[in-house]
């Protein structure tokens, strides 16, 4: 069972993500909040939050707990600091419900959920190399 926050100042953003969490039968909701405040009183194991990434940053959540973060920004860019922050998958609002379950479940995994493009921003040097598939994946 994974248990699940939302944070959404709009109303409408927090009973479609209600909606869209309650559709899943391993997922319980602990709560939906319009900000983050006391959303550690919770307990989730992941936050899903649709709010800008500098409104999420200046509200201070608890850096220990996975975020899946809906921004406005139709190609949301990661940062270090969002890291820091406990984003681990940042989709935009349009994001299609399969994407967002994905990003639920890989978050309350401790795993981050990054586009390609954003790999090649960040490993420049890697992306210009090869896979090589016999050696389980690693970069040659």
């Amino acid at each position: 069972m994974i248990r699940i926050a939302i944070a959404a100042p709009s109303a409408v953003a927090r009973g479609g993500l209600e909606s869209l969490a309650a559709s899943h039968p391993e997922w319980q909701i602990v709560g939906a909040l319009p900000d983050l405040a006391g959303i550690d009183d919770l307990k989730p194991d992941v936050i899903l939050a649709a709010m800008d990434l500098d409104e999420f940053l200046s509200a201070g959540a608890d850096r220990n707990l996975p975020v899946v973060l809906l921004t406005n920004d139709p190609q949301p860019v990661w940062s270090a600091e969002a890291l820091r922050g406990g984003v681990r998958a940042l989709l935009a609002r349009d994001a299609s419900q399969r994407e967002i379950l994905a990003a639920v479940e890989a978050a309350a995994e401790d795993l981050a959920v990054v586009s390609p493009a954003d790999l090649e921003t960040w490993l420049p040097s890697a992306a210009r190399r090869e896979i090589d598939p016999a050696d389980n994946g690693t970069l040659t």
